[in-house]
């Protein structure tokens, strides 16, 4: 994994798979700032998408078997979250995915 960021977020990225790992102090931030998303998780979502088969992934810090996660208001997104540390662990593309607003969060946000 290599580190990469922008401003004061930083998060981990495979090399080999484009997916990112971002730590439990990190998240919030970064979910919070879709811009920092769209720097940060560049690669294709195609490249994500191949990773849906494994079903087994490892926390990178504490190496337990991370569980998967399903926001409810984003169901097409699947991410893998660890128990022990907090991390969660998007596929390329993902991250991007989860912070797109829908038209509907548009107008509920603009009538209040």
């Amino acid at each position: 994994m290599k580190t990469i960021g922008v401003d004061d977020l930083h998060v981990d990225q495979c090399h080999r798979c484009g997916g990112l790992w971002i730590n439990a102090t990190s998240k919030e931030q970064l979910l919070a700032d879709p811009k920092a998303v769209k720097t940060i998780d560049t690669n294709p979502s195609a490249m994500g998408k191949r990773q849906d088969n494994i079903t087994e992934i490892k926390c990178p810090l504490d190496h337990s078997v991370m569980i998967r996660m399903c926001p409810p208001q984003k169901k097409q997104v699947h991410y893998e979250s660890c128990t022990i540390c907090g991390g969660m662990f998007f596929d390329a593309g993902e991250l991007r995915e989860m912070t797109k607003v829908s038209l509907g969060q548009r107008l509920r946000s603009l009538l209040g």
